[in-house]
């Protein structure tokens, strides 16, 4: 583990800082213990802010206001609210800066780099990311690393912005060096896992869906038995549609006509998943995860031939998505519905979905959505030739 002064609220020998708040101390000790406790109770987020903004008024010490800061961001992420949590944890950083605290700047930075891919800004978490690996090699020691699990996972959150930005190359280099900082005697398998499942999206990404397919299953496994938190169960439900659309891409590259027994083996692989995607997302509340299953159940039945309104289900995907503003979201949509017309031997209106699906991720940092309609209108170019 790092050291970190973010890792307790107060310390004796902070006591002999002139500029030390005992009143500080307090709050930030209740704050410290409201966080831990959202762990499990989520409106503890509200009574955190509440303490950290009760201190921000006070005199107090740099490192003091650095852990007011740093909880005053954890509690506005807790509270879904990134773009004010993650202005308060630039906050803590220029603190962390200036002490220097490089262990809770590497901290911070990672905070910030999470916080920003989840709200899709890829660029920004590359930059984070970036800064939070530097000083990670920086406190190497003879090149061992500082924090293993949170080197690995800086690497792997790097990968994964990157894989969004459409930059696979260095995605793929990311990941090496992660696989190099494990060895026979790492046994976190989460964290083995998510590099996996990582490397299965390159290799989809690439045209290579059976292969994919064998490093996403198992990872995934890993991920549904490890799930406890809310958050978790939510992101089995996405991974489980991505597990379902691997196996579905299998099945679209096999005739039915000629081969129906293997196009049914690799339905038969997806079926589980799908179901999975579908009741996990529903029990989590995850809406955007029920529109993900809802396009993946419409791809299924496409496949499978089951006589069902897709275009329609589809259709109230992308009209969520727009109302949302989920970019993401509404380029797989876009794509899922250039699919189902290419199914129905629509070929001009599956074009234009493509066409649809590119101008949606143009200028934004999910170009990664675009790839599949990309290789479709190429497919459809070099037919024409």
């Amino acid at each position: 583990m790092l050291d970190s002064s973010l890792h307790v609220h107060d310390t004796p020998d902070e006591e002999r800082d002139p500029h030390h708040n005992p009143a500080v101390a307090y709050l930030l000790g209740r704050a410290y213990s409201c966080l831990r406790r959202a762990l499990y109770l989520t409106t503890s987020y509200d009574e955190a802010h509440a303490f950290a903004d009760s201190c921000l008024s006070l005199p107090m010490s740099t490192r003091q206001r650095m852990r007011a800061h740093y909880v005053r961001g954890s509690a506005l992420l807790g509270l879904d609210q990134d773009r004010p949590g993650i202005i308060a944890l630039n906050e803590a950083i220029q603190f962390a800066a200036e002490l220097p605290d490089p262990g809770a700047y590497a901290e911070l930075t990672y905070l910030a780099a999470t916080a920003s891919a989840r709200s899709f800004s890829y660029q920004a978490a590359t930059e984070y990311g970036m800064m939070t690996y530097g000083i990670l090699r920086f406190l190497a020691k003879d090149q061992v690393s500082a924090d293993i699990d949170l080197e690995i996972n800086v690497l792997v959150g790097l990968a994964s912005s990157e894989f969004m930005l459409a930059r696979y190359d260095r995605a793929e280099q990311h990941l090496l060096l992660a696989r190099q900082l494990t060895s026979s005697s790492f046994h976190n398998s989460r964290t083995i896992a998510s590099i996996a499942w990582m490397q299965s999206l390159l290799y989809r990404w690439r045209g290579q869906p059976e292969v994919a397919l064998r490093y996403a299953l198992p990872a995934l496994d890993v991920y549904i038995h490890s799930a406890e938190s809310p958050s978790a169960l939510s992101a089995v439900g996405r991974l489980s549609c991505v597990a379902t659309d691997i196996a579905l891409d299998l099945a679209q590259t096999v005739p039915a006509e000629n081969s129906p027994t293997a196009r049914a083996s690799y339905l038969t692989i997806a079926s589980p998943y799908l179901k999975r995607a579908l009741l996990t997302s529903q029990q989590s509340h995850d809406d955007t995860g029920v529109s993900l299953a809802l396009l993946a159940q419409s791809r299924y039945d496409g496949l499978a031939r089951r006589t069902s309104d897709r275009i329609q289900i589809i259709e109230s995907v992308i009209q969520k998505a727009e109302q949302q503003h989920e970019i993401a979201l509404l380029a797989q949509a876009y794509t899922a519905l250039g699919q189902e017309y290419s199914l129905q031997g629509e070929r001009e209106l599956a074009l234009n979905c493509y066409r649809r699906t590119l101008d949606t991720v143009a200028g934004t940092d999910t170009l990664a959505m675009g790839a599949f309609a990309w290789r479709n209108l190429l497919l459809a170019r070099e037919m024409d030739e």
